[in-house]
């Protein structure tokens, strides 16, 4: 019934001999790579979340133009309750110059245990310096000290949660291309599924977010245009309406500009142009389906 179903008119999209064989191979590459950046990502991941929970004097810092590090505070601040003031420039951390000092050297000597306190030295505008205790603190943190709770447990915890759940978006493509691998259409899904859910999971994200313009970029570009070739072509494999195979074309051409016109890349753009354009491509593949469904589809193809 499976095969039939797949080879009737109404699914064109069997596939037979070398192009069946490239498909697969496409499939395999893509999700093999797709699970390489997720493993590659988990250490930066963990770190991060390690940061989330963890203890810090909860202030952000500025570098003037003698290359002095200075305090941007809030009132509620661990920082501004303890006295330092906004715009204080930070001289040294527990005995240490910050002079030379890269700005995640100084973050990581500010950040601990929630609690802990570390001595600041401090100089405001041209008076003399003065030595101040903050007590580091953090929201989180605290809550999970409430709980009897270690940053590392949550740290584990939250990775193995995201590790379980790109390991059964992964069972769910294999199955997909266990046993519908010869349907173009059905790869195309599974290698979305493990492209966008695992392949540009947080553990990813996370570990290009600080590289400027890079692969990644161009990764979340293929894996945003699959998702609207496989709007524009489900389930039939066709281009439902006419219009479509015009955005599809557009779009190609867009995703090629990308790597060499960065500009183009939607997330580079202000948040507001960012998701006007997002949205203004989805809204084309929910659309083309709702065309679909309500014009072009028989029984099968609904259900």
């Amino acid at each position: 019934m499976e095969s039939e179903l797949i080879s009737s008119p109404s699914y064109p999209t069997r596939l037979q001999g070398i192009m069946l064989h490239l498909a697969r191979l496409a499939w395999l590459v893509v999700t093999l790579a797709s699970l390489g950046l997720f493993v590659s990502g988990l250490p930066a991941r963990y770190n991060d979340i390690r940061t989330i929970y963890q203890g810090n004097i909860q202030v952000d810092l500025l570098r003037n133009p003698q290359g002095e590090y200075l305090f941007v505070t809030g009132s509620g601040s661990a920082a501004a309750r303890a006295g330092v003031l906004d715009r204080d420039i930070l001289l040294s951390i527990d005995g240490v110059s910050t002079a030379g000092l890269a700005l995640e050297q100084i973050q990581g000597m500010l950040a601990g245990a929630v609690g802990s306190t570390v001595q600041l030295s401090v100089r405001t505008g041209g008076f003399p310096p003065r030595l101040v205790t903050v007590t580091r603190d953090s929201e989180q943190g605290r809550i999970l000290q409430q709980f009897g709770l270690s940053t590392d447990f949550a740290a584990l915890f939250v990775l193995a949660s995201e590790i379980v759940f790109a390991g059964l978006c992964v069972l769910v493509a294999g199955v997909i291309y266990r046993y519908r691998s010869a349907d173009w259409m059905a790869l195309l899904a599974s290698l979305i599924l493990t492209m966008i859910l695992v392949g540009l999971s947080l553990p990813v994200v996370n570990q290009w977010k600080n590289q400027g313009v890079t692969f990644l970029d161009l990764w979340f570009a293929l894996a945003f245009g699959l998702m609207l070739l496989f709007f524009y072509l489900f389930p039939s494999g066709r281009f439902v309406p006419r219009v479509t195979i015009v955005l599809a074309g557009v779009l190609a051409v867009w995703t090629a500009l990308e790597p060499f016109q960065t500009w183009l890349y939607p997330w580079v753009q202000p948040r507001v142009i960012f998701a006007g354009v997002v949205i203004a491509w989805l809204s084309t593949g929910a659309l083309a389906l709702l065309y679909r469904y309500r014009f072009h589809s028989d029984t099968t193809q609904k259900r």
